[in-house]
């Protein structure tokens, strides 16, 4: 969990919060968002702590930076999922494990940054889960934000541009019929991600592009 000090910081980052009704207030269920910053985890997970006092556990390449410095240990003390390359299959169970006990696993199906007008075409990483387990997918907007900085820009960012402007909108939840068979045909994880990818652009104020087959 996020201690309280840093907790509060986050709360200063954020200029509006809409949707909160749109949020399940129990059991397991997916958020779905798109990717601005380095902070919109934390950001995310602070609204939820506030609002619900609930964690989310975000799946999160395991190659990037901070997972090196942090460790396996830093990641679980942020609730964070780590997702090997070489084994997305054993990721993908804990997920799915997480959900079935009551978590909220989050996620960006475009599994990178992105801070241009338009959405990238996803991963099926969140497709699969919310058709593995038919649990409500929350699409999230995020706006108004500092870029995709690094390096200094992103220390420069968190001193000063962060500050009250970070917009997040919870749109309202999507749900799809349980899929049965481990193996899910491309045409239904594509339509499942273009319904989600749709959402999010709804909510977030860019543009996607339907994936082409």
């Amino acid at each position: 969990m996020i201690p309280s000090p840093i907790q509060r910081i986050l709360q200063s980052y954020i200029k509006a919060v809409d949707g909160i009704s749109n949020i399940p207030r129990s059991g397991g269920f997916i958020i779905a968002a798109n990717h601005n910053n380095h902070l919109d985890s934390f950001i995310l997970s602070s609204v939820m702590h506030k609002q619900f006092n609930r964690r989310v556990k975000f799946l999160s390449r395991k190659n990037i930076m901070l997972w090196r410095i942090v460790g396996q240990r830093g990641a679980d003390y942020l609730s964070a999922i780590l997702i090997d390359h070489k084994k997305k299959g054993e990721s993908l169970q804990i997920a799915l494990d997480a959900l079935r006990q009551g978590s909220i696993i989050g996620n960006y199906p475009e599994a990178q940054l992105n801070d241009t007008p338009t959405l990238l075409e996803p991963r099926s990483g969140t497709a699969r889960l919310a058709l593995w387990t038919g649990f409500p997918v929350v699409p999230v907007g995020i706006s108004d934000g500092p870029g995709a900085h690094r390096g200094f820009q992103l220390f420069r960012d968190i001193l000063f541009s962060f500050k009250n402007s970070t917009k997040i909108k919870f749109g309202k939840a999507l749900q799809f019929d349980k899929h049965n068979e481990k193996i899910i045909p491309k045409d239904v994880l594509d339509k499942t991600s273009d319904q989600i990818m749709n959402a999010i652009a709804s909510v977030c104020g860019k543009t996607y592009e339907p994936i082409v087959s």
